[in-house]
């Protein structure tokens, strides 16, 4: 049986995959929250999957932001009665929850590596490189040291 009693935070930048996952665990029973960044119009927002819609502009500071999502966090796990999986399908909102889950992890479960790697992955020669550190196939790559 699935336990659908887990509330779900989507942060959310652009793009449709977001009510892709909202239609999808949304119809399972799953509560489904959303964090839209503040002033971007989409029909995202129109879901009726979404429990709750809040928008937050992320170009604050990462302390302001972070102390947002705490608190978003404690009023769920204080109605749901445990935390909230946070997620994104934005690249740079992943690396900010990376670069802050020694905190957000108070009030959020996701997935933590024991080392960041979210900004490796999303730049091509530190992403060969780590291909190359655990032994994955990769094609010999040169990355140029100037433009001349």
């Amino acid at each position: 049986m699935i336990d659908t009693s887990v509330p779900v935070v989507d942060v959310f930048r652009g793009g449709y995959g977001d009510v892709s996952i909202a239609r999808t665990l949304g119809r399972l029973g799953v509560p489904m929250y959303l964090v839209a960044q503040k002033g971007m119009p989409t029909p995202v927002w129109s879901s009726r999957y979404w429990v709750k819609r809040t928008r937050w502009d992320f170009s604050r500071p990462d302390e302001e932001s972070v102390a947002f999502l705490l608190d978003f966090g404690a009023g769920l796990q204080a109605a749901h009665g445990r935390r909230a999986i946070l997620l994104t399908t934005a690249d740079w909102l992943a690396i900010f929850i990376e670069r802050n889950g020694h905190r957000l992890q108070q009030q959020f479960a996701f997935p933590q590596s024991v080392r960041p790697v979210i900004h490796a992955l999303l730049n091509k020669w530190e992403m060969h490189l780590l291909a190359k550190e655990h032994g994955i196939p990769t094609p010999n790559t040169m990355r140029p040291a100037s433009r001349v």
